[in-house]
Order: structure tokens, then sequence, then C-alpha cells
């Protein structure tokens, strides 16, 4: 009797330790598949009002897709792709992750590229481990090209550039040496940054909390 009173209270001390599962919060960011190698990025309510977007794959190439004349983050409004272009993700280096930093001033893009090219494969980049000017929060996703599309040349579809040692992204190839690999450039309508979180979010956190 005493044994069978044991094992009711051992089954009751299991179900009472388990845990619901952790909930998901939400992405900052959609990465949105287009088909083939094609994305956009569209960021969620609430976020710092800039951004600027780094890509390493798999194969260890990095590119900083968000490219201006001045190289600073671009204003990105939420429920509007970024920079108002098509991404390509090079088939033939392989998977990439994503890292999109937002933050509330504009960042100079040199300066994020040296910091993830010394920093290590092996962590995750975030707002914690790069040193950025003012307050900012981090995105990092994934995506597998499937194949080549068409190509396509134009302002409005570019695969960034890779990253050079000095932290600058390398000058891309000529549309016809390289279609669709152009530099995108910040709209004329699209100077006024999106509302900004309000003033007691810290650096690192999430602004809509």
């Amino acid at each position: 009797m005493l044994r069978n009173g044991l094992c009711v209270l051992a089954l009751l001390g299991v179900l009472g330790c388990k845990k619901d599962p952790p909930v998901e919060q939400p992405k900052r960011i959609e990465l949105k598949s287009l088909g083939e190698n094609r994305v956009e990025f569209i960021p969620a309510e609430g976020q710092f009002p800039y951004c600027h977007i780094f890509t390493r794959s798999d194969s260890g190439v990095l590119r900083q897709l968000t490219m201006t004349h001045d190289n600073l983050s671009l204003p990105c409004p939420a429920g509007e792709p970024v920079g108002r272009v098509t991404f390509r993700v090079p088939v033939d280096e392989g998977p990439i992750t994503a890292l999109v930093l937002f933050t509330d001033q504009q960042v100079n893009g040199s300066s994020m590229g040296l910091q993830l090219l010394d920093l290590p494969k092996d962590q995750a980049p975030g707002a914690w481990n790069l040193r950025v000017p003012g307050r900012a929060v981090t995105e990092v996703l994934r995506f597998t090209p499937s194949a080549d599309a068409a190509p396509e040349v134009g302002p409005d579809t570019t695969t960034g550039a890779p990253v050079g040692s000095d932290g600058n992204p390398l000058k891309p190839a000529a549309p016809e040496e390289s279609a669709g690999s152009g530099v995108p450039a910040v709209p004329e309508d699209a100077n006024a940054p999106a509302d900004a979180p309000s003033d007691d979010t810290a650096s690192g956190r999430d602004p809509a909390q």
C-alpha cells in the first residue's frame, strides 16, 4: 500500500514538472521567397527605422545586400520590401544565413562588414557582439536557393556584393558580366524614416516590448 502511494506521488511530481513549450517570438522581418533564388525582406511593425542586411553563405562568402552610394543603412518601413528591390542569392554559393540589423540611426555598412568578417563563424551575430552606435536589434534568417532564376537586369534586382577585407563591399560586376548585380539606391520618396520606437527601448531589446 505504501509502495502504491509512493508511485502515485512520483507520477504527480512528474506531471507537475511538465513545462509548456516556449512561445515562438514573432519575427522582426519576413524573408519572403519569390521562387528559385529570389527573396524579399519585409520588416514587421514596431522596428527601428533603419536597417542593413548581410548574408553569409555556407561556403563562407559574406555579402552586403543593402548598398547605397554613401553606404549608410536604409530606411526600412514596415510592410514594404527593403530597398524596394528583389534580392537574388547566388546558387553556387549555397544556403545562406541572413543577418538583418535594425538601428535607431543610420550606420555605416563598412563598419558592420569588418566586424562580421572578424566574427568567428561558429558565433551567431547579434546586437550583443557587434559594436553599433545607438540602439540596435537583430534578426537571423536562413534561406536555401533552389535554382538560378532567369537573368533580370535593372535597378529592382540585386545580389549585393561580397565584402572585402577592409569591410567595404567589392565593386559589383558590370550588368553584361553579371546580370542583375547592380547596387540598389534609396528611392527619392523613401528618405523619411518610419516612426521610431519609444525612447525607453534599450539596445539589444525588442522595441515592441
